[in-house]
């Protein structure tokens, strides 16, 4: 368990836990694990931290991609590709960086299909 994980709140992490049970419930695939060593980097990229329960999200389970309330939330698999966490918010070589540079953190994307990005402020 992250040093973040041992200090998170019990209450987070139970309403968390909740959460993925429904959504592994509902046919999105979520896996526990211990480590995440490119949580660090995609923080570096960001030049900030995601908010703690997103964060707590990505230190406790990996997972694809995955649709909720019309949000394609990126996968967290430690991958390359435009669908994953540690790749997706940094493809766009014109958007990407002016995002970063307003503090919009990037982690997902409409499930419509539209280029919008979804981010955390």
């Amino acid at each position: 368990m992250s040093a973040a994980a041992a200090s998170a709140p019990a209450a987070l992490l139970a309403r968390l836990d909740a959460a993925v049970a429904r959504l592994d419930a509902a046919g999105y695939p979520f896996e526990r694990i211990d480590a995440v060593p490119w949580l660090a980097a995609v923080e570096c990229r960001f030049g900030a931290m995601l908010p703690p329960s997103f964060r707590q999200l990505l230190e406790r389970y990996c997972f694809t991609c995955f649709d909720v309330g019309g949000i394609e939330v990126f996968a967290n698999l430690g991958g390359a590709d435009d669908t994953d966490i540690g790749a997706a918010p940094f493809h766009d070589r014109f958007l990407s960086p002016w995002l970063i540079r307003h503090r919009f953190l990037q982690f997902g994307r409409p499930s419509s299909g539209s280029y919008d990005p979804i981010c955390f402020d």
